[in-house]
């Protein structure tokens, strides 16, 4: 099949459709035209310039640039399931991706960038074509009936380019994202940008027979003011090249020092339980770069615990230091201990029975 392929230069208002489900692929593709493309306002026309991109991914967890994985995340569940976590290079929350939801995003210069006036174009439209009671809220996000969230916002402005995307919920899974999303925080603390929760709804609850086919094919249209047929624009972001670097972009935005190194410094405060000892024992771990900085062990209420154990901590600590916060890494560490035996040595014990609690924060 042919692919439309998008121009470095843009002038007046374009639209186009991701043929790809893949998000690390249609991530990169934003990065590509973010990097790439020029939006040169024309002397002779009114018609400002811009590009309207629609793409929808395979299921998977979008969290935003300035957030930690692990508090927005069920990462211990995302990986049984095989569900792809990304981060963007925008800012804003975590968002639950799958092919019921649909992706919108508009890039333009910095001057003529108006994120109102993206969403009053979606707003209306729903309003008008499909009869939805769709409004703004101060938050920028679109609610339905003045109750559900079906739109988070996020953007990411440039010197010279901008653009802002947001997502529609229409027929996604949302018992995936009670599953993935909403996770145990207990002791986690953290800077990092949190994501606000609210009640949700898809919007073929309301409209049966919406689909994600449909509202895009009637995008295309309003945008256009004509029967666009959407296979003329259709564009192929997994094309090198056609989109230089694009492949490389794709690959650094699923390493995993990108989505999980890049959170910011966070800590982990913890009470275990130790045989023979009443009182659980306090145990902090300090996080920075996704890799096991420091940890911290207090004094228990027994005695023999303290003089047996507290002097191996600070030895402890720095072994594990550099230890990626993994459950796999975790693991392979605890099967490393084991294997050794030595159960008299006391610096091994307080290892392990470190390392197999830690493997239960994840």
């Amino acid at each position: 099949m042919k692919y439309f392929q998008l121009p470095t230069i843009i002038q007046h208002p374009q639209v186009i459709v991701s043929a790809c489900k893949n998000v690390f692929s249609n991530l990169a593709l934003e990065d590509w035209i973010y990097k790439n493309v020029k939006f040169v306002e024309s002397k002779l026309s009114r018609v400002k310039p811009e590009l309207f991109m629609l793409w929808r991914n395979d299921k998977c967890i979008v969290i935003g640039r300035h957030q930690n994985a692990w508090a927005e995340v069920n990462v211990r569940k995302a990986v049984q399931h095989n569900v792809d976590v990304a981060r963007r290079r925008s800012g804003g929350g975590t968002v639950y991706h799958d092919l019921g939801n649909l992706n919108l995003t508009f890039f333009t210069t910095r001057g003529f960038y108006n994120r109102k006036r993206n969403l009053n174009f979606v707003a209306s439209h729903l309003r008008r074509e499909w009869k939805l009671d769709v409004v703004i809220n101060s938050r920028d996000d679109l609610i339905v009936n003045d109750t559900f969230k079906i739109s988070g916002t996020a953007a990411k402005l440039g010197s010279d380019i901008a653009y802002h995307h947001f997502t529609l919920l229409v027929d996604a899974d949302l018992h995936n994202v009670d599953k993935l999303l909403n996770k145990d925080k207990e002791g986690l603390t953290s800077r990092a940008t949190t994501s606000i929760p609210s009640p949700v709804l898809n919007l073929c609850d309301l409209r049966p027979t919406l689909t994600p086919e449909a509202l895009i094919d009637s995008f295309v249209k309003a945008y256009t003011y004509v029967d666009a047929d959407t296979k003329n624009i259709l564009v192929d972001p997994t094309d090198n090249s056609a989109y230089p670097s694009i492949i490389q972009m794709h690959d650094e935005l699923k390493q995993w020092g990108w989505i999980y190194g890049h959170t910011p410094k966070f800590s982990i405060d913890r009470h275990f339980a130790y045989p023979g000892i009443i009182s659980p024992v306090h145990v902090q771990l300090q996080i920075d770069k996704g890799l096991i900085s420091d940890i911290l062990i207090d004094e228990s209420s027994d005695e023999k615990f303290n003089r047996r154990y507290l002097p191996y901590v600070g030895s402890v600590s720095r072994k594990l230091s550099g230890l990626r916060y993994w459950l796999s890494d975790l693991e392979r560490v605890l099967r490393e201990m084991d294997a050794r035996g030595e159960d008299d040595d006391d610096e091994l014990l307080l290892s392990r029975w470190l390392v197999r609690n830690l493997t239960q924060t994840y």
